[in-house]
């Protein structure tokens, strides 16, 4: 019987796959026609939203996740590429006895952060943005959309904006500065730097103090020429497991190159020394 059964599903698998084959092959012939431009666009659309390509963090997963580590001890959360302060918030509502430490590179844009949030006990406003090393960088700016200030450069499509010398830190000498221990979540929105940022958290990641880090991989990514291999090279040796967040939960999994598509997405890799914060999950 298991042999019969292994014989169907081989046939059933073969047959499938046919006509996967002939419904691509006539979808690329026919990709010139209003019919084949529509079925193409439905399928890319459908796509995406398979992916989870979505920036709205209510929908999205990550206010799901903020309420699941609520059972856990997390009191240390860094909040890098805080823009004017929502992520932040979230976290102020979902985890009540958590500190917040709030970068936002752009100086004007900090402002805007410090009038919504920086009244909170709960919180620190960093006066720096962070990066791989300390220094200053060159960040473009849209001025009719702040939150995707970047230090890779201008996004395709985007305005002329403007450029800003900005300070920054590396993540292990705020750590030092501020004599903190210990980071139990650490957030990375950065417009293409997520993985800059995480190197400068080197030391730190090595040791073990980080619980946490949930970073995005995006459209940015190619224009500063990182894979998301990169991410997993760098965090799985110091022992995180890497999962993509979808709506109602965290797929840990094994990089694979299929993987390698440049769509909204975030990403949550958790520390093996923290089994409390992976079962939350």
């Amino acid at each position: 019987m298991a042999t019969e059964s292994r014989h169907r599903g081989a046939l059933h698998a073969r047959l499938v796959n046919s006509i996967v084959q002939r419904a691509q092959r006539c979808l690329a012939r026919n990709r010139r026609t209003r019919f084949g431009r529509w079925i193409g666009n439905l399928c890319l659309v459908l796509a995406r939203g398979y992916e989870n390509d979505n920036a709205d963090g209510t929908q999205n997963g990550e206010w799901r996740i903020l309420d699941a580590l609520g059972r856990a001890d997390v009191a240390v959360v860094f909040d890098v590429g805080a823009n004017h302060g929502d992520w932040t918030r979230a976290v102020l509502e979902r985890l009540p006895v958590a500190t917040v430490h709030a970068f936002e590179i752009e100086p004007s844009t900090r402002t805007r952060l410090t009038a919504n949030v920086g009244a909170s006990e709960r919180v620190v406003i960093a006066e720096v943005g962070l990066a791989d090393q300390p220094g200053v960088l060159d960040v473009w700016i849209d001025p009719e959309h702040d939150d995707v200030a970047s230090t890779i450069g201008r996004r395709p499509g985007g305005a002329e904006g403007r450029t800003v010398t900005c300070a920054v830190e590396s993540g292990d000498r705020y750590l030092q500065q501020l004599a903190l221990p210990r980071i139990d979540l650490l957030k990375v929105d950065v417009e293409g730097a997520d993985l800059a940022v995480l190197e400068g958290f080197g030391a730190a990641m090595r040791d073990g103090s980080i619980g946490a880090i949930q970073f995005e991989f995006t459209g940015w990514a190619p224009l500063a020429r990182v894979w998301l291999r990169d991410f997993y090279e760098l965090l799985e040796p110091l022992g995180y497991e890497i999962g993509k967040i979808f709506p109602t939960y965290v797929e840990f999994r094994a990089y694979e190159v299929s993987q390698e598509i440049f769509v909204r997405a975030n990403f949550f890799a958790v520390h093996r020394s923290r089994p409390d914060l992976r079962q939350c999950l």
